[in-house]
């Protein structure tokens, strides 16, 4: 992924490096599965949502009998105005009742919006968002972002919203630079996903924007890049193994990130060591092809 206007400055773009798509979206995704999908945030945003939810029982409802009345009655009205003009041999007559007929068309629309608006209230006064519920969904979506990263990249496009990217030098290192994102999380469409009902919908109008926040795009250790999901999956007390199967990878890699999670201890490789000395050449037991009688018959 790049710009096309980076390479030559237009429009005042100076992103003139590119970056894997499958690098960004797998950062973007570390980001959201660490900081957005833990059970601590989810509970908070339940919490919110409640509150919200409870100020607005306190609000008066609006009555609307006589809305409903005034339905009925306009649609009896349509109605005549409709045979009428079916009837009707004069075009300008005609025209009369269609404009009348869209005006009360456009009064039982406004209506009946107060009307569901009003009844969806009332539900409201009953009903809440549900922890237990919110908490189920909220593993179903981490399953959905387990799965592989183009199958995940819907949903990690709306949990960031729109994203801004620039480069920035890396001190001491010529011509290299560093991609840094920066978007806004959604978290009024994370409340949406963890309770996809009326409820969870009308409250998420009350969630504000978060602040924005930056995310380094650089490819990591995979152990480095899971710790946090696998010690919190490990502290709810899947075993090492299972962690493994569940992401398709060895158990050494999730003691690694458990360890990394734990100490921030990084895997340091070592290089095996050449041994100095003299060069033995073996020697070449190939044999050369015997030379033909001919050819000695030749050279004599």
């Amino acid at each position: 992924m790049g710009s096309v206007n980076g390479l030559d400055g237009a429009h005042g773009c100076q992103l003139s490096t590119s970056k894997s798509t499958r690098v960004i979206e797998q950062c973007l995704l570390d980001y959201i599965r660490n900081n957005l999908l833990t059970d601590e945030v989810v509970t908070g945003l339940v919490d919110k949502a409640n509150s919200f939810l409870e100020e607005e029982t306190q609000k008066p409802i609006l009555q609307t009998e006589h809305l409903k009345k005034r339905i009925a009655q306009t649609k009896q009205k349509m109605e005549r105005l409709i045979r009428r003009s079916s009837e009707t041999g004069d075009d300008i007559v005609a025209a009369r009742y269609h404009a009348e007929i869209e005006r009360l068309s456009k009064q039982i629309r406004d209506d009946q919006s107060v009307v569901t608006a009003a009844a969806a209230a009332e539900r409201r006064k009953l009903l809440r968002l549900d922890h237990s519920s919110a908490l189920n969904q909220l593993q179903d979506l981490r399953s959905v972002l387990n799965e592989d990263v183009a199958i995940a990249g819907p949903a990690i496009r709306a949990l960031t919203g729109p994203i801004r990217i620039r480069q920035k030098e890396i001190v001491g290192r010529k011509n290299m630079f560093r991609w840094v994102a920066r978007f806004t999380p959604q978290v009024a469409m994370l409340l949406r996903k963890l309770a996809p009902n009326e409820q969870g919908s009308f409250a998420s109008q009350s969630i504000p924007l978060g602040n924005s926040v930056e995310v380094v795009l650089e490819k990591l250790p995979t152990y480095e890049r899971m710790a946090p999901e696998f010690k919190r999956l490990h502290g709810e007390g899947a075993s090492a193994e299972a962690i493994a199967a569940m992401y398709k990878l060895y158990p050494t890699t999730v003691h690694q990130a458990l360890r990394f999670a734990e100490t921030g201890e990084r895997r340091t490789g070592t290089k095996a060591k050449r041994t100095r000395g003299p060069v033995v050449r073996r020697r070449d037991t190939r044999r050369s092809p015997p030379m033909s009688c001919a050819w000695w018959m030749k050279m004599g």
